[in-house]
């Protein structure tokens, strides 16, 4: 039988997905520390610190097909299923299996994160080694 508790958690795993796809497709049009990427990285730390608050560890995996918040499944819904399709490649393009978000984390941190991804993607470490 599925808890109160498994539906919030379930809930909270889309949100973070959503948020992150977010966080990622701004991050396409604005430079970093741009004022119009302050709203999605707070969207994101308040998801962050609402999953570390009811005792979950704010930690996303990607096991086969499908998405895993802690230990529960994340199943997207029509609404939200570019940001589980966008977030899965982006994981599986950089052979990433898990994003753990630690309970400390600043807003400023997160805000960074798409920039992080886009200096180490696989294919400008492609490009740097064969220069």
């Amino acid at each position: 039988m599925v808890t109160i508790r498994e539906i919030k958690d379930t809930e909270l795993g889309k949100t973070l997905i959503y948020q992150l796809f977010v966080l990622f497709k701004t991050s396409k049009n604005y430079n970093e520390g741009h004022s119009a990427m302050k709203g999605p990285a707070l969207n994101l730390l308040k998801t962050v610190n609402k999953i570390s608050n009811s005792g979950e560890e704010a930690s996303l995996t990607m096991k086969g097909g499908y998405m895993l918040l802690g230990e529960d499944r994340l199943k997207p819904d029509s609404a939200g299923f570019e940001g589980f399709k966008f977030l899965m490649e982006e994981m599986k393009g950089y052979n990433i299996g898990s994003i753990t978000f630690s309970e400390d984390l600043k807003e400023g941190e997160i805000g960074s994160l798409p920039y992080v991804f886009a200096s180490v993607k696989p294919e400008n470490q492609m490009k740097h080694l064969k220069n």
